[in-house]
């Protein structure tokens, strides 16, 4: 396999918020989701010896080629985005062909092909039954349809990619529409001990172990698994063998990373809301000093406008007082010099009647006249 830089492999799988749209072997190797996804298709390898097969969302191409390598004839990939279709034509084999392609409208015929697979892509779009009505018409009259879903119930929320997790049972529904037979089929994700020669440890990358004996201690229920696989067709539906995929431990140390990371995670969030709490009091105590802080202002802003009526009626009185008492002024200035122009007058006519003869003739007549009446000389 082609190796790329990590970067450009992260870009293929299309990470959004640690989940990725797609598996990507050589950016997920040796963990579980690798025997996830490749074990569906090491299932689906013994119905497409001698077939014509569409790989529906095929990704990078691995899936591609463990059909080849069972034998399929042909095997045409199609995904929606061109970089991953560029990348798998980079690595393709005789035999395969890719194309970039929608789910929801197939560029091929009516029944061109004897067997599809859909892993892991129903689920990432949001007209399912478009999707599985476009399988369905690509199919030959008696071809197969292999699929799978996450089984809503157990699956683990939260991916960014997924619109529409199956539940076993809608699954069923949905396919028996449209096919005459149905079969469902569980994929679990279990731990396994296993015991081999020296050949068999230093084999891998896919390698079939030979004459090993499964056995398992936990039984399951139906419906508990974490992927619903589902066979459908018009004709009879054939039974592939079980498959087992064995993958290191490494995941077993993942998950204990993550369990620590989480609980440290836990801590810190506890913490945080211990802050916050103590945050919340603080601001709480802050929000009612500030409330008490208000009234006081709003209760001092009241007196000042309270004192600034009294100060404004105050002026207005003085005003008034001060306009009286000009007007009081203007009044006895005229009267003064009313009282001045008359005292004028009368000093005038005074002096004007002294200048006269007949005053000066009657002086002596005055002057007896004011004795009897004993009244005193007008002129001195």
């Amino acid at each position: 396999m082609t190796t790329r830089p990590e970067a450009n492999l992260a870009r293929l799988a299309d990470i959004v918020d640690g989940h990725a749209e797609r598996f990507v072997p050589g950016l997920m190797e040796g963990r579980l989701i690798d025997a996830e996804h490749r074990g569906r298709y090491w299932w689906a390898a013994a119905l497409v010896p001698n077939k014509r097969v569409l790989d529906a969302a095929c990704g990078t191409g691995y899936g591609t080629k463990i059909l080849l390598n069972a034998g399929a004839r042909e095997v045409v990939g199609v995904d929606r985005a061109m970089h991953v279709i560029e990348a798998a034509r980079q690595e393709a084999l005789r035999g395969a062909v890719f194309e970039v392609a929608d789910l929801l409208q197939l560029p091929f015929p009516e029944q061109a092909f004897d067997v599809a697979v859909c892993f892991e892509a129903i689920e990432h779009v949001n007209a399912t039954d478009v999707a599985i009505d476009e399988l369905a018409r690509v199919l030959s009259r008696d071809g197969v349809l292999a699929i799978s879903s996450p089984n809503r119930s157990v699956y683990i929320e939260g991916n960014p990619h997924h619109r529409h997790e199956y539940v076993p049972r809608e699954l069923e529904t949905a396919l028996r529409t449209r096919f005459d037979n149905v079969r469902l089929v569980r994929q679990h994700d279990w731990l396994a001990a296993a015991i081999f020669e020296d050949a068999c440890f230093e084999a891998g990358d896919g390698a079939a172990v030979e004459r090993a004996e499964a056995r398992k201690i936990m039984p399951a229920k139906v419906g508990v698994e974490t992927y619903t696989l589902a066979l459908a067709s018009n004709g009879p539906l054939p039974m592939p063998p079980p498959v087992v995929v064995l993958t290191q431990d490494v995941e077993i140390r993942h998950l204990l990373e993550q369990s620590t990371a989480a609980e440290q995670a836990q801590q810190q969030v506890t913490e945080l809301l211990r802050e916050g709490e103590e945050r919340h009091r603080l601001i709480a105590n802050l929000e009612s000093e500030a409330r008490r802080a208000q009234a006081l202002t709003n209760d001092a802003h009241e007196r000042m406008r309270q004192l600034e009526m009294v100060v404004v009626a105050e002026q207005e009185a003085r005003a008034r007082v001060e306009a009286t008492a000009h007007e009081r002024i203007q009044q006895l200035d005229i009267g003064i010099a009313a009282e001045q122009a008359a005292r004028v007058r009368a000093e005038a006519a005074l002096q004007a009647i002294m200048r006269t003869k007949t005053f000066r003739y009657t002086r002596g007549l005055r002057a007896v006249y004011g004795r009897l009446l004993r009244l005193p000389r007008l002129d001195g």
